[in-house]
């Protein structure tokens, strides 16, 4: 008999392959070990986990390790099964634009202000 076996103790209790049952040596019976099912497994789906809860197979979205970075430049990995892509996601490093350096009469029109507003605050 052929069984499919998952691990148990998880939040998902992961598809982790198949087995052969053993048949009991004195009813004949086969033996359904613990963690393990004859209930048909389910097709494998992309990006997804198979995983066995209350008498039946689900799915559960798998991107663990998937880096994504927000459009702040800001760089995250997803480290949990069941997490899924911000929708405003972005896979590559976005490119941002630096603030462009003053010019040199910009920076002393600049230092001009500050003293004029220290000298009026006076």
């Amino acid at each position: 008999m052929h069984l499919h076996k998952f691990q148990l103790g998880a939040e998902f209790p992961l598809y982790q392959g198949d087995i052969e049952a053993r048949q009991d040596p004195v009813t004949g019976d086969y033996l359904v070990p613990a963690f393990a099912t004859d209930v048909p497994l389910i097709e494998e789906k992309p990006d997804h986990q198979r995983y066995f809860k209350q008498g039946q197979w689900h799915y559960v979205i798998d991107k663990v390790g998937t880096q994504y970075w927000l459009a702040d430049g800001s760089q995250h990995t997803i480290v949990s099964l069941g997490e899924d892509l911000p929708q405003d996601a972005l896979l590559e490093e976005p490119v941002l634009e630096d603030e462009p350096t003053p010019t040199k009469s910009q920076q002393v029109l600049g230092q001009l202000k500050k003293l004029v507003g220290r000298t009026s605050a006076s």
